[in-house]
C-alpha cells in the first residue's frame, strides 16, 4: 500500500472515530483493549496498514460500512473496478455469511493483496 494511500485510509478512520466523540484512549476503553490506541494511531497516522480483516472490524467497532473507510483511488480505471469489486464481495460475506465465513473470505482477499507487486509510484 502507497504512503499516500495509507494516509488517506488513516484520514478516514480518524474522520470516523473523531465523529463519534472518541479518543484513542477511548477506543481502546470502550473495545476492551480490542483496538489498541497506540494501533490505531499509527493507522490513522498511515505509519501502519490494517489488514483486510482488521479494517472490516474496525468498521463493525464503528458502526459504519467498510466502504466508508476506504478512500477514493486515483488509480487506473481497471484498478477501481477491482476495488469496487472487492468491496462488494466484502459487504456481500458481511450480509449473507456467518463470521467464520466472513472471516475466512477477508483472509482470502487479504493474502492476495499481499501477494500484488508493490507499486512503483
Amino acid at each position: 500500500m502507497s504512503t499516500e494511500y495509507a494516509q488517506r485510509l488513516g484520514a478516514r478512520l480518524r474522520a470516523t472515530r473523531t465523529a463519534q466523540a472518541l479518543s484513542l484512549d477511548g477506543v481502546e476503553q470502550k473495545s476492551g483493549g480490542q483496538w489498541k490506541a497506540v494501533v490505531v494511531g499509527s493507522w490513522e497516522r498511515g505509519d501502519r496498514s490494517p489488514t483486510v480483516e482488521k479494517l472490516a472490524g474496525v468498521a463493525e467497532f464503528y458502526g459504519v460500512a467498510i466502504a466508508s473507510l476506504i478512500p477514493e483511488s486515483d488509480a487506473p480505471e481497471e484498478d477501481r473496478a477491482a476495488v469496487g469489486h472487492l468491496t462488494r464481495v466484502i459487504v456481500g460475506a458481511g450480509i449473507n455469511s456467518s463470521p467464520a465465513a466472513q472471516r475466512a473470505a477477508l483472509a482470502v482477499l487479504d493474502e492476495g493483496y499481499a501477494r500484488q507487486p508493490a507499486s512503483t509510484s
